[in-house]
């Protein structure tokens, strides 16, 4: 027997054995009342590539990896570093893990949760279900097809996604012809436990080229931010990760060092497609899309349409300031949004809500660390203050104060305020910031100008290249 085969076996044995403890009807009626599903999906499509964080004690290929972790303390911690979602590994033989884990995890954070598992029982679906589960896997090489179609079909019935994971061609033909919508590719071969990151790669061309619509998630074998950027480009919408993380001294530094967005150059005010194609062209980091009060203010229907338009390695923030909740949560549902950026009065705790990684603008003095994490922050940034309006202002922060907030700030600094392409060289170098923000500095007449905006791109990052 493969390793799979046995596995596969040993689960069998496993419902079996439960079955006889609790009847699949008291799952089922346990099930259907539990507290709502969280959307799985949604949260895998509000950035590009979203990370599913994996809670992991141990594995048949590497042992004990974590075998004493808290899974509550850990999932917190994913979510303040930005994961899209959880997987919780449940296999209590090779990997150690419990339904008590996902539970654990669940509790703590916003985040929807995959029971990761070897389902092969109608039973373990409605199991994952009833213990709060948002989402199962389902392994194409461990079912036949016609299990695959009705695992589908109860995973849909009990509230809950199902990622369908494959390994090769025909396995992501069977998924496909079995209707399934999320499809993981594992980098590793279950049989053999070789890990091939070209497997993703390659696989997602021929899926996307029958289901464009299909959600992509790429497994097995990712440890850095350019692992992610390569899976971005390839059209791969989510990249699972797990034991690099839990290796990890700080699991939570680890996937924040992964997936912060660190926007150099950032453009706010995106009003038309020229816009962005025009900043997008120069050279910007990030394109900002303003919600709050202003001129340039968009509504969820034209942002919608503009942040379609931008390319993966290019940030998409949202701008907000004292907007409504039902705004904000209504432009993340339908925009691609990257980053929030809350220029307002909001309240630490408010901007960690939404589950999105954040921007933070400072007028006087840096947020202390507690509320940093409240607010998912992965980045200050420094604007000058103009009293009764909120958001962008134009003015330019004087440089000694500036220079004080940066010194109060250890992480990812932004400077914004009234730069242009002519000064912004000299702030660079005075402040050492880790990015700048520009609006009105590059229009002319409230609309962008391209040779503005070419401009001040070349000379922010010949300065930010040349900083010490």
């Amino acid at each position: 027997m493969s390793y799979l085969d046995e596995l596969a076996a040993s689960r069998r044995a496993d419902v079996e054995r439960l079955q006889r403890e609790v009847p699949l009807e008291l799952l089922k009626a346990k099930a259907i009342d539990r507290e709502a599903p969280r959307d799985f999906g949604a949260a895998l499509r509000r950035r590009r590539p979203a990370v599913i964080a994996e809670i992991k004690r141990a594995s048949p290929s590497a042992g004990a990896i974590a075998p004493d972790i808290d899974p509550g303390r850990l999932a917190a911690a994913y979510e303040r570093a930005g994961a899209a979602a959880l997987s919780v590994l449940t296999e209590p033989r090779w990997f150690k893990g419990s339904l008590d884990d996902l539970v654990l995890a669940r509790r703590v954070c916003a985040l929807p949760v995959l029971r990761k598992d070897f389902v092969v029982d109608e039973y373990q679906v409605w199991e994952a279900a009833a213990a709060g589960a948002d989402a199962i896997l389902l392994i194409v090489a461990a079912l036949h097809d016609a299990q695959l179609r009705s695992f589908l079909g109860f995973a849909k019935e009990a509230g809950m996604a199902a990622l369908v994971e494959v390994h090769d061609r025909k396995e992501a033909r069977r998924a496909q012809s079995a209707g399934a919508t999320l499809i993981g590719i594992n980098n590793r071969d279950l049989r053999t436990f070789e890990v091939r990151r070209s497997t993703a790669l390659e696989l997602s061309r021929q899926i996307k080229s029958f289901s464009p619509d299909v959600l992509l998630v790429a497994e097995s074998g990712y440890t850095s931010a350019a692992d992610l950027a390569e899976c971005a480009a390839a059209g791969i919408d989510a990249v699972l990760i797990g034991e690099h993380l839990m290796r990890a001294h700080d699991p939570e530094a680890a996937l924040r060092d992964l997936v912060a967005v660190r926007p150099h150059i950032k453009i706010c005010g995106m009003q038309s497609a020229e816009e962005v194609e025009m900043c997008v062209e120069a050279g910007a980091d990030a394109l900002g899309f303003i919600f709050a009060d202003s001129p340039r203010r968009l509504d969820v229907a034209g942002a919608t349409s503009l942040t379609a338009r931008v390319p993966p390695q290019v940030a998409c923030v949202g701008v907000f300031a004292n907007s409504p909740r039902a705004l904000i949560e209504d432009a993340i549902r339908s925009c691609r949004l990257d980053l929030l950026q809350f220029s307002g009065d909001e309240s630490p705790e408010f901007c960690g809500s939404f589950g999105v990684p954040t921007i933070l603008v400072a007028h006087d003095a840096i947020p202390d660390a507690p509320a940093l994490q409240n607010a998912r922050a992965v980045a200050v940034m420094a604007d000058a203050r103009v009293p009764g309006r909120a958001g962008g202002t134009g003015v330019r922060m004087a440089l000694a104060k500036a220079q004080r907030m940066r010194a109060e700030h250890a992480g990812h600094f932004i400077l914004a305020g009234g730069l242009r392409p002519n000064t912004v060289g000299e702030a660079i170098r005075a402040v050492l910031p880790d990015g700048v923000d520009v609006r009105s500095g590059v229009e002319v007449n409230g609309v962008k100008d391209a040779g503005l905006v070419n401009a001040f791109v070349a000379a922010a990052k010949e300065a930010l290249h040349a900083r010490t």
